[in-house]
């Protein structure tokens, strides 16, 4: 909500100097990596702990540091997060100028290719320091934490871009398929409620539980299920009722209806004659 509101200091300049906004977004990009590199060692934070929810994430396993915790310092911060952000804004603008875009397939297999690796770097780049319970050096970590977000923001602005010019093939038919439409309408209630779903799990343990496969796949199924069930009861609470009050305050949604309804009205009429 906060890149929301800010949006426009990008927009604006990209809109009226398109070159002075893009060096805009990628200054700003750069200053990001840039503070959470320089929190992350400054604090001595351990990427691969911090993931695995040990106590402060700190180097070498140690407590807070004072207090300074690697989710409070560094994840809960927009201006450590704001690249990936930006990575979509990008992608936006390139959607709106180009309404085709012819590539060599070899070029396309490529990029999927290439996209895949970064996708893969994010979500198993940890997995040999969490399987045996080791330590980035220093500058992996630096490079982990300032990076990966951004990394994985490319790899799905690849997937968006790919399937919207036509270059997507089997991935694009699958994420087109119609049965996804009902759940891509609840995705952000989802997003919103998810965490206390979670929450309200783990504290109704009274003794700590050990997490396997199996347990995960159970437990896995069973919160999703949970989750976009309570998204039902809530987007036909609040949701949708606000959506359409806001149709009817806003001129611009108001003057829409009006003017479908006029549309829907002339095409009844020419069928009737």
């Amino acid at each position: 909500m906060q890149f929301f509101i800010i949006s426009p200091i990008f927009i604006v300049p990209l809109y009226k100097f398109k070159k002075f906004g893009i060096a805009g977004m990628v200054l700003t990009c750069l200053v990001s990596f840039s503070i959470t590199i320089g929190l992350i060692v400054q604090n001595e934070f351990d990427i691969a702990s911090s993931i695995t929810g040990i106590s402060g994430g700190g180097a070498n396993g140690r407590g807070d540091l004072g207090g300074s915790t690697f989710t409070t310092t560094v994840y809960q911060k927009p201006y450590c997060r704001i690249s990936v952000y930006l990575v979509g804004m990008g992608l936006g603008l390139l959607l709106h100028q180009h309404r085709r875009i012819r590539m060599p397939k070899a070029l396309a297999v490529l990029g999927w290719l290439f996209a895949t690796m970064l996708a893969m770097l994010v979500v198993y780049g940890l997995y040999p320091a969490i399987s045996e319970g080791t330590s980035l050096s220093k500058t992996g970590n630096a490079l982990y934490g300032a990076l990966a977000r951004c990394t994985w923001g490319i790899a799905v602005s690849w997937v968006i871009f790919a399937c919207y010019f036509g270059y997507g093939g089997p991935i694009d038919q699958f994420l087109s398929w119609k049965g996804w439409v009902p759940l891509s309408r609840l995705t952000y209630t989802a997003y919103l409620i998810h965490q206390q779903v979670i929450y309200q799990y783990y504290q109704a343990h009274d003794v700590p539980w050990h997490l396997d496969l199996i347990d995960f796949c159970y437990y896995f199924v069973a919160i999703t299920g949970l989750t976009y069930s309570m998204a039902v009861l809530f987007s036909l609470a609040v949701e949708y009722p606000f959506a359409n009050m806001e149709k009817l305050f806003l001129p611009g949604s108001l003057q829409s209806t009006r003017g479908d309804s006029k549309k829907d009205d002339d095409t009844k009429k020419d069928n009737d004659v």
